[in-house]
């Protein structure tokens, strides 16, 4: 391949394996790996699984599992007792 740098080629192959090579684990994925080890996931999208839309016109909905994940997320980043009337305790 005539033209392509040697460093291009290893980077390519490193994301397309898919290769997570830092060291160092962030405060966010710690605490997703958490959510992970806590929350059922497979259960929950079990129990909802029928109640979710098919898609079958317009727009195609986001998958069912990526939609809980981000309502965990959007409900655990919430302040208890922010007043609002709606925090988790």
């Amino acid at each position: 391949m005539e033209g392509v740098q040697p460093e291009k080629i290893q980077s390519k192959k490193q994301a397309a394996l898919d290769l997570n090579l830092s060291v160092k684990k962030t405060r966010k994925r710690e605490f997703l790996e958490q959510m992970e080890c806590v929350v059922p996931w497979a259960a929950l999208v079990t129990l909802i699984a029928p109640y979710h839309p098919e898609g079958r016109t317009g727009r195609p909905p986001f998958e069912l599992e990526t939609m809980l994940r981000t309502h965990f997320l959007q409900q655990l980043a919430q302040p208890v007792g922010s007043g609002d009337g709606r925090s988790l305790l």
